[in-house]
């Protein structure tokens, strides 16, 4: 007589759900706090590299620069993220293959994206760097967390 029988069932899961948000909420924190630090000294390596080699080492070529840079990057990217962002949860070797793939997304973030900003649209290939700087980060952490550092094993 107005009591609703399944009311504490919600009310219990609810509570539960809480529960966990509670608990996953600051490690999740945590972890993007940590991926933003990494990747700000990568993204800094990176464009210090695309501007020496493109100013300082006379690579014409803004495309090549980047390329140069980007490749230069990644190890030490891999070395900050599974130390650093992922803690060393797995063993140092253990991701890379899944690092490389997912480098691909980067790769066409990076060095296509300088050619359409440089060639295609005929701005200056900082505009290409910045670019680079908020895409390809952005892609890169949901791929890190759910499948390159993943506690399941993807390949």
């Amino acid at each position: 007589m107005g009591v609703d029988p399944g009311g504490a069932g919600v009310l219990h899961r609810g509570t539960r759900r809480l529960a966990t948000w509670r608990e996953w909420l600051p490690a999740f924190i945590a972890r993007t706090v940590r991926y933003g630090a990494v990747g700000i000294v990568v993204a800094t390596l990176y464009t210090v590299l695309v501007i020496f080699f493109h100013e300082g080492a006379g690579v014409g070529e803004p495309d090549l620069a980047s390329l140069l840079g980007f490749f230069l990057a990644m190890p030490v990217s891999y070395l900050g993220h599974w130390a650093i962002t992922f803690q060393r949860r797995h063993r140092f070797l253990e991701g890379w293959q899944r690092f490389l793939g997912l480098n691909v997304i980067s790769f066409i973030v990076a060095v296509p994206g300088m050619h359409l900003v440089t060639h295609i649209f005929g701005w200056s290939y900082l505009i290409g760097i910045a670019l680079s700087w908020v895409v390809a980060p952005s892609i890169n952490y949901i791929v890190l967390q759910l499948w390159v550092f993943s506690h399941s094993r993807a390949l």
